[in-house]
């Protein structure tokens, strides 16, 4: 008889005994015992409900990089911040702080994808299936995501680079900026403007290419922007999410619009 098996009929001989004189005498139900009991079956169903998928158990990697570690026990870490999880049929529930997030998750061989929102996050098992400690996240290195649950806007930003393309049909000036977002907290960017003018002597090209770089972070959904020199405390960016008529979303940030890339 296993541990729930067990527990379940310590309740039922406490809850369902025949009433004989002790029942009434009450040395069967005993007020501390019940609870004593559902304490124990509540810690066995909640430990069962970790291990409901063992596949799940082992260190994960976005990227190539160090992601998510899923212990056996029950606990995680995402990026170096702790949370306890469970798996409920073909959903994955993250929990720290009083906050969870549920999560639909598929495992095909060493890859597991994880459904967030209406994007999938592909992660490659990593070693054993264990389930050690996960790495630790650099003295300063500013928080991407909020402390040990995933939220939806950093993993969108994270899954790719964002581009966005503006052509002026008038003036021939096309203009292309792509932006990449690094879990550590950093960001890259680099744009290319292209003018081809044509007239009466001829058509004249000219180029011109830019970068740079930056902090970034979410914090209660909200997106934070450094852009120094000029700007270099982080700031909140106005973003919002679509997504276009084939279904990928589509970034939104202060007027301009930028769409998954390479």
């Amino acid at each position: 008889m296993g541990r729930e098996e067990e527990a379940a009929a310590k309740m039922r001989q406490l809850f369902w005994q025949p009433k004989t004189e002790n029942f009434y005498r009450g040395k069967i139900m005993d007020r501390q015992a019940i609870l004593k009991w559902l304490t124990v079956m509540l810690a066995i169903l909640a430990a069962s409900s970790a291990w409901a998928d063992p596949k799940l158990a082992g260190q994960w990697a976005l990227n190539g990089q160090p992601y998510l570690v899923l212990n056996k026990d029950g606990t995680g870490t995402l990026e170096g911040d702790a949370f306890t999880w469970q798996a409920r049929g073909n959903t994955l529930v993250l929990s720290a702080s009083g906050q969870s997030n549920t999560l639909p998750y598929q495992i095909n061989g060493s890859s597991l994808t994880l459904q967030l929102g209406f994007i999938p996050i592909s992660l490659q098992r990593m070693g054993d299936s264990t389930g050690g400690a996960g790495r630790s996240k650099a003295s300063g290195e500013p928080a991407t995501t909020a402390k040990g649950a995933p939220d939806q806007l950093s993993q969108l930003l994270l899954s790719s680079a964002w581009c966005s393309f503006k052509y002026n049909q008038y003036t021939g000036t096309s203009n292309t900026t792509r932006y990449q977002f690094f879990g550590n907290g950093t960001y890259s960017n680099s744009g290319r403007g292209e003018t081809y003018n044509s007239g009466r002597y001829g058509t004249v090209a000219g180029q011109h290419d830019s970068g740079g770089s930056g902090r970034w972070a979410v914090r209660d959904g909200l997106l934070y922007f450094s852009s120094p020199p000029e700007q270099p405390d982080l700031q909140p960016a106005r973003v919002t999410v679509t997504r276009n008529s084939s279904g990928y979303p589509i970034i939104n940030a202060d007027g301009v619009e930028y769409s998954m890339c390479q």
